[in-house]
């Protein structure tokens, strides 16, 4: 599967100077906490975990007090605690920390002052188990890595990368490509055996996959109905057996691997503004082809739905909105892909292109 894909990827992530830089604020803050919490566990998760982290992405890291059950009511004040220390100990400033209390998840977010790194503090254990759901998952198929690390680059370069703000946060990011090829595999509802589906995968490149990603998610998804559970890839109604999702809204749902009444994407409001960006990415990579040189991949991943004029890219916000409307009339997709009812309990359904479809 190597291509110019895979080495731009390569480019995208973090340097080894950068990496150890990370390492060393790490340090410094575990220093920090272990002067209020001696014994306190102090973890790295989510991107720099996996190794997925792009040149200049924040540290998010938890910290795991001994004896101490989390309480939302609670993590303010610790993370006030933290900041007090952190301040004294010259690992920040107070211009450049603050905590967020109010958050569904209080956090503290701070720059580290050596290396002027941002770090965001939670003290919520679970985000240490969905990192390792995650890990597990890139160690099983490694090219997944790749993929994650050009979707994330596309979604940072668009602003869409930041739940607060409606975008797609970085775990469910890896929850929908988990979960499509997850799908991709369900062999009772495609109808083709093991070998077959792991030799169509062997025989795609990444250029191909990430395509035919982009294509499940944009033309072959249903939104106001579908509930994905991304571990088994399975599709479920949405508000059925317990699972997330309202069922009368287009919103995306995804339940969570680690916990399934969790609604992954629940934060994700700007998912239709989304779902047209990829529809564009999806038809640029298209017209691209498959000999894509890094130096346009890294372009279109930059500038999607934006023009070329007097020799800059402009982001042709209506244009894009009216050429996406026309691609997407209702339900409908070009593509014609299938959404067949199954017959196993629980009513699953699953979207049934054919393999080896782009």
């Amino acid at each position: 599967m190597g291509s110019s894909v895979t080495a731009l990827a390569a480019r995208l992530v973090l340097s080894t100077e950068a990496t150890i830089a990370r390492r060393l604020a790490l340090n410094r803050h575990a220093a920090a906490a272990a002067t209020i919490w001696p014994g306190a566990t102090i973890t790295s998760v989510g991107s720099f975990a996996q190794n997925t982290s792009l040149n200049g992405s924040d540290l998010d890291v938890v910290v795991d007090i001994p004896g101490q059950s989390y309480r939302r009511e609670v993590a303010g004040k610790w993370a006030s605690m933290l900041r007090k220390e952190l301040i004294a100990q010259r690992v920040t400033m107070d211009q450049s920390s603050t905590v967020i209390a109010n958050a569904r998840v209080p956090i503290l977010t701070y720059v580290d002052l050596e290396s002027r790194i941002g770090v965001d503090v939670s003290f919520l254990p679970n985000s240490i188990v969905n990192t390792e759901y995650v890990k597990g998952e890139l160690e099983l198929r490694p090219y997944m890595r790749t993929m994650l690390i050009l979707l994330k680059y596309w979604l940072k370069s668009r602003n869409m990368n930041k739940v607060y703000t409606g975008g797609l946060g970085s775990y469910a990011l890896s929850c929908t490509v988990i979960g499509y090829f997850n799908v991709r595999k369900h062999t009772k509802a495609r109808k083709v055996t093991e070998e077959l589906y792991d030799q169509w995968l062997t025989d795609q490149d990444i250029y191909h996959l990430l395509v035919d990603y982009l294509t499940f998610w944009t033309s072959q998804w249903r939104y106001a109905s579908d509930m994905l559970e991304p571990s088994e890839g399975v599709i479920y109604k949405k508000g059925s057996q317990g699972h997330c999702g309202g069922n009368r809204n287009k919103l995306l749902a995804i339940a969570d691997p680690t916990d399934p009444k969790n609604n992954v994407t629940a934060g994700t409001s700007k998912i239709m503004e989304l779902r047209r960006s990829m529809k564009l990415l999806k038809d640029k990579l298209l017209v691209a082809g498959p000999g894509i040189t890094q130096t346009d991949l890294l372009e279109l991943l930059e500038n999607t739905g934006k023009k070329f004029k007097d020799g800059k890219w402009a982001y042709n916000r209506k244009a894009s909105f009216k050429k996406a409307r026309k691609s997407f009339p209702g339900r409908k997709s070009k593509g014609g892909a299938k959404m067949l009812k199954d017959t196993t309990p629980g009513g699953t359904r699953q979207p049934l292109p054919p393999l080896g479809s782009v």
